[in-house]
């Protein structure tokens, strides 16, 4: 755990969430999303795509095949504003 996170000190954490392609097969296009509980952090910057039925930009990638044990990434800097429990 960052220290950061722990005392909620409005410092911007950047995380990376790999997706891997365990399968045999390309994945072929994947839009991903990153949801949270927007009370707790705000989004402060990083991968975003356009959400058609929000009709806004949103956190996430579009992924264009993937082959077998590959990775993509999906880059967020967010911001805590409460203290962890």
């Amino acid at each position: 755990m960052n220290i950061h996170e722990l005392y909620a000190d409005e410092t911007p954490i950047a995380y990376i969430f790999e997706i891997e392609n365990i399968s045999n097969v390309n994945s072929g296009d994947l839009e991903l999303t990153v949801n949270w509980d927007e009370e707790d952090f705000t989004f402060n910057g990083g991968d975003q795509i356009f959400d058609d039925n929000l009709n806004r930009w949103v956190p996430g990638k579009e992924f264009s095949n993937i082959r077998p044990g590959q990775k993509g990434e999906i880059r967020l800097t967010l911001l805590l504003f409460r203290f962890l429990h």
